[in-house]
């Protein structure tokens, strides 16, 4: 009667791990900071070629913006991976601009941020933020150069377009920040944690601890 007692309690214990991990993998976490200020502190950008959505052929710069952030309660951030979310906005250096962070709402641009930012050279920056253009406006953008920011694009928008399942947490990392008249920026939140679990590995951790579960039940049937 006792080992059924304990074989229970051991059951039970087994299935809320379970359970907990799931929970944390699952819920989204609040932001740790409310940012109202950014300044462009650096950027890597270059010179790409595009259709915009007007139908205009233009030539304008590209890539990655190191962007420090400022929250009331905990002063300005480390310098962060940022991208701009539009084309007809401008934004300058060592400016302080006040501004609203906004909620990611497509999962696909916090993807492309997630695998790719922050970039490792100039032209996979612009190569990123070309995809994000892409992402955006559809096929009203379209990247004509150069071809080795066209290539790695056209790699990162293969990639996105296999993904069939994003992960809940993937929204949760990211935000937009908005300023009246200039660009917004989309970028990770300071303090993001680790890499975002796919949900098949979370079916997978699950399926693991189910499986331990059962093998302790048999050995205690024995």
């Amino acid at each position: 009667m006792r080992n059924k007692i304990f074989g229970a309690r051991q059951g039970i214990s087994v299935l809320s791990i379970f359970l907990c991990i799931l929970f944390i993998l699952c819920v989204p976490h609040t932001a740790s900071a409310t940012y109202t200020q950014l300044k462009i502190v650096d950027w890597d950008i270059m010179s790409v070629n595009y259709e915009h959505p007007s139908g205009s052929y233009l030539t304008n710069y590209a890539g990655e913006f190191a962007v420090s952030f400022f929250d009331p309660d905990m002063g300005w951030s480390e310098p962060l991976a940022a991208f701009c979310t539009d084309l007809d906005s401008t934004i300058n250096k060592g400016v302080v601009y006040n501004m609203t962070q906004e909620s990611v709402v497509d999962a696909r641009l916090a993807w492309l941020m997630n695998e790719y930012a922050p970039t490792e050279s100039t032209t996979a920056g612009a190569a990123l933020q070309a995809s994000l253009w892409e992402t955006i406006y559809g096929n009203d953008f379209q990247l004509f150069g150069p071809s080795t920011v066209l290539n790695l694009s056209n790699q990162y928008l293969a990639a996105l377009s296999g993904v069939s399942e994003f992960s809940p947490l993937l929204l949760d990392r990211f935000s937009i920040a908005s300023i009246d008249g200039h660009q917004n920026l989309i970028f990770q939140n300071q303090g993001g944690g680790a890499p975002v679990p796919e949900p098949g590995t979370m079916l997978l951790l699950g399926a693991g601890l189910l499986g331990l579960a059962g093998v302790g039940r048999k050995r205690r049937g024995k």
